[in-house]
């Protein structure tokens, strides 16, 4: 279907709320990060297709960009920016209270590169996954229908390949960039109206997770749960990733005492 980027919106067919959007639209093509010259990211994309031939059952793999990956982080200090916390001691609760669990997340990521990933090898067919969870978009620079068409495309690549997988969407978190301009996080509230039409639609859950991260008296975003870099508020520290994970409880039954 050739549609233009001023193109009213389309729905795929008359069951699915899938966004489509135009031919060779960025978000929703699969592209490798290679022309990027990212060996680091080509690496891992195969420890992830390679580790998946010694083990297959998992209860949530998470799937995302950097704000996935540093799940797995502890901390560092970095000269101009300070002291970073990461997700280390919630993805360690996780696995002490017994979840199989697996991070799938690589820094900078856009949609159209888990595409890419999950065409390539990392969500095989004999897979078993009781639950995906997917936090993807925020580095995406399209427009709004753009990046939910890219979301929509993910999550039809993974239920194609394991129906009985539960697809939890989250919500895009808010972010605050450091140039004062930006209309990013305007795009992602606009983005997280979409995907909230994705749920119960081929076993998806959407989360919306994004209030939790905004200040309760203010109702602007809550610093105190981010990092800061040149880019702004982002990456969430420690205590964000601890409301992620009541979050995620929440939303998943996970029981954990948080």
């Amino acid at each position: 279907m050739d549609l233009k980027p001023d193109s009213a919106e389309y729905i795929a067919d008359k069951d699915s709320p899938f966004i489509v959007t135009w031919e060779g639209d960025s978000a929703i093509t699969p592209e490798s990060r290679l022309d990027e010259d990212e060996n680091w990211w080509m690496v891992k994309h195969h420890a992830i297709v390679d580790s998946f031939k010694i083990y297959k059952e998992y209860d949530i793999i998470f799937i995302g960009d950097s704000i996935t990956s540093y799940w797995e982080n502890d901390k560092y200090y970095d000269r101009e920016w300070g002291l970073w916390t990461f997700g280390k001691k919630y993805w360690d609760l996780l696995k002490k209270a017994g979840y199989r669990i697996k991070d799938m997340g690589f820094h900078g990521d856009q949609t159209q590169h888990v595409i890419w990933r999950l065409k390539n090898g990392e969500f095989p067919r004999d897979i078993i996954c009781k639950t995906v969870v997917l936090l993807i978009g925020t580095n995406n620079a399209s427009t709004e229908k753009s990046i939910a068409a890219g979301i929509g495309e993910i999550a039809s690549i993974i239920h194609e390949t394991s129906p009985m997988t539960k697809i939890l969407i989250l919500s895009i978190l808010p972010r605050k960039d450091s140039n004062p301009y930006s209309d990013q996080d305007i795009k992602v509230q606009e983005v997280n109206k979409i995907l909230k039409t994705y749920d119960g639609y081929n076993n998806i859950q959407f989360g919306d997770i994004y209030d939790a991260f905004l200040d309760p008296d203010t109702h602007e975003i809550n610093t105190g749960l981010y990092n800061y870099d040149n880019f702004g508020w982002i990456h969430p520290n420690e205590k964000g990733y601890g409301i992620e994970l009541k979050e995620l409880s929440r939303l998943l039954n996970l029981g954990l005492d948080l």
